[in-house]
């Protein structure tokens, strides 16, 4: 941002074409597992038992047999495309859930996710000593993202500042912006 013009945007795309690590993103990526975990060809784990309980309640058992699994994923694929992009993105708490209870492929997800951010903010050429103002349920304070992104982020020398919505999160860069401009840090 440079006065009140976006100078640059990456990424940014919407839920079809980008946003890789975001919430959506996240959600999709835990669906597409538990589609796999469900045709064996991935670990049904603590990620899977927590998507398909709140995708397809009291629906999912790893020992159905192979007919039984076709209905299972026939289910989750009628329940995702009857869906607004949001009920994906609702999945991706349960990615930091599964992960705070172990299980490999959600803290897989989570890094996956934090590299995408880390590589958009990169993108983005920034300088040391620039701001970089984090928001939202993955990102802000207490998101399984936040830590992760300012720690892979901290080499490129950003001040980075958690905020828990969109709109601290523009006031926090308005203010930063405007010390800046100021000459005072």
């Amino acid at each position: 941002v440079a006065g009140r013009q976006s100078v640059r945007v990456v990424d940014g795309d919407g839920w079809l074409l980008g946003d890789t690590g975001s919430g959506f993103w996240l959600g999709r990526q835990a669906l597409r597992g538990a589609l796999r975990a469900v045709d064996g060809r991935e670990e049904w784990g603590q990620l899977v038992s927590l998507v398909l309980d709140r995708v397809v309640p009291g629906r999912a058992d790893p020992a159905l047999d192979w007919h039984g699994r076709h209905r299972l994923k026939q289910a989750i694929a009628g329940w995702a495309y009857g869906q607004r992009p949001v009920a994906l993105a609702e999945l991706s708490p349960l990615v930091a859930t599964a992960a705070e209870r172990g299980d490999l492929r959600a803290r897989r997800l989570l890094d996956e996710a934090t590299r995408h951010l880390a590589d958009t903010v990169a993108v983005l050429e920034p300088a040391p000593g620039e701001s970089l103002v984090i928001t939202g349920g993955l990102l802000g304070p207490g998101g399984p993202l936040g830590d992760r992104l300012r720690a892979a982020v901290q080499p490129m020398g950003l001040r980075c500042s958690a905020v828990p919505d969109g709109v601290g999160g523009a006031v926090a860069l308005a203010r930063t912006l405007a010390a800046e401009s100021a000459g005072t840090p």
